[in-house]
């Protein structure tokens, strides 16, 4: 039976900030974000089991959220693009609140 996520996930198209090597930043697009992790577009593929973070900044926070994580899948689409998705772990989740959705309550 094949793995189903229990989060929903938000479709996004947003700046972010990687942190590898506990302090080399640079910038991704964030594709997609749930309460475990974020699907991510970078200019190289990540190394799975990679410990990162990212900080993420949107409308519906309050200020900028820092989440460690680790590369659970990473993909070369193209010439200097990947596709990874990054895995804030089960004791490490982010509250999305229902605005984000599109839900009032």
């Amino acid at each position: 039976m094949p793995f189903r996520r229990s989060y929903d996930r938000l479709k996004l198209n947003l700046p972010a900030t990687l942190i590898v090597n506990k302090n080399e930043q640079e910038q991704l697009t964030l594709k997609d974000l749930s309460a475990r992790g974020v699907g991510v577009l970078v200019k190289y593929p990540l190394a799975v089991n990679q410990a990162v973070g990212i900080v993420i900044t949107t409308s519906f926070f309050n200020a900028p959220v820092f989440k460690e994580a680790k590369v659970s899948w990473s993909k070369k689409v193209g010439e200097d693009v990947s596709l990874a998705g990054l895995d804030f772990g089960v004791d490490n989740t982010i509250e999305l609140p229902p605005a984000a959705f599109g839900k009032t309550k």
